[in-house]
């Protein structure tokens, strides 16, 4: 019997290499997935090619600009990769009746709602990140019937490509070794995300062949100062913090003040997430092994 083979874009990132793993493993097949410097998913005619080369019935796209501040300065290299270059895998994949699972964020709403957020409610971008994201979104429910979008948000996990920026909680851990100051927003409430668990839960959906919009994320909620105190509690380390309200000066981008995603469209699949602290603390207890 043949090997299946699956694509995954963005597989040296810091999801990409959680799904890569799990993939390969749970589905018994060939990873695919070209570094960056080999694909450069803006351009399309790249992305011709490296569908015509390769043979594969599940594409998985963990590709995305997620330099917040930088996209609301410079739109077009987010439009071109989190927009423009969804549109073109969504075209190829239904040309090839590729399934295409793609991530996005819970930076596609505003914020304003007040309670978890459901799949169907509707997006109202704040900032030029998620309005590109929401852009991605669009193009391929318009081109492609055969996908499955995952939403999350918060993510970190313990991969990262060389050129990532560190996630949250390295960045918290980092600013303690160097004895710099902690200053972290109270007033952003969201549900920071295991890249370890999201990977788990992507395959959950992959393996049933789910199609439409899910989201998943651990469970409950906190503020980025919530969570960056838990990290120093779990951590025993007693540096000060200083909890912040509001944009500063340098910050261009606003962000939604309440973007909680609600899961019961994944649970009721029968996958369910632990909890923030839970994925936290598993986490801190893992890279340290």
């Amino acid at each position: 019997m043949k090997k299946r083979t699956i694509a995954v874009l963005g597989m040296r990132g810091q999801l990409g290499t959680e799904l890569a793993t799990r993939i390969r493993t749970r589905f018994e097949a060939e990873v695919i997935g070209p570094p960056h410097q080999e694909l450069d998913l803006a351009q399309e005619d790249q992305i011709s090619a490296f569908m015509a080369g390769n043979q594969f019935d599940l594409l998985v796209n963990c590709t995305a600009y997620n330099q917040v501040e930088a996209a609301q300065n410079d739109p077009g290299p987010a439009f071109a990769l989190n927009a423009s270059a969804v549109a073109n895998l969504a075209a190829l994949c239904k040309k090839r009746g590729v399934y295409l699972v793609h991530f996005s964020t819970d930076y596609v709403f505003d914020g304003t709602k007040g309670s978890p957020y459901d799949e169907d409610d509707t997006p109202n971008p704040l900032n030029i990140y998620g309005l590109s994201k929401y852009a991605g979104e669009a193009s391929l429910r318009i081109l492609h019937s055969r996908h499955c979008i995952i939403r999350t948000s918060g993510l970190y996990g313990k991969h990262r490509s060389p050129s990532a920026k560190m996630n949250f909680v390295e960045t918290i851990l980092s600013r303690v070794r160097e004895d710099q100051p902690l200053s972290v927003r109270n007033d952003l409430i969201c549900t920071p995300t295991s890249a370890s668990e999201l990977a788990d839960a992507a395959c959950e959906l992959m393996d049933q062949e789910a199609v439409g919009t899910f989201h998943a994320s651990n469970s409950g909620s906190c503020s980025w100062f919530d969570f960056a105190s838990e990290i120093l509690r779990l951590e025993k380390i007693s540096a000060p913090i200083r909890s912040t309200i509001g944009d500063t000066p340098t910050t261009a981008a606003s962000r939604p003040a309440y973007s909680v995603l609600n899961t019961q469209k994944l649970e009721r699949l029968g996958i369910r997430l632990s909890s923030w602290q839970e994925a936290l603390a598993r986490y801190l207890f893992e890279r340290k092994s």
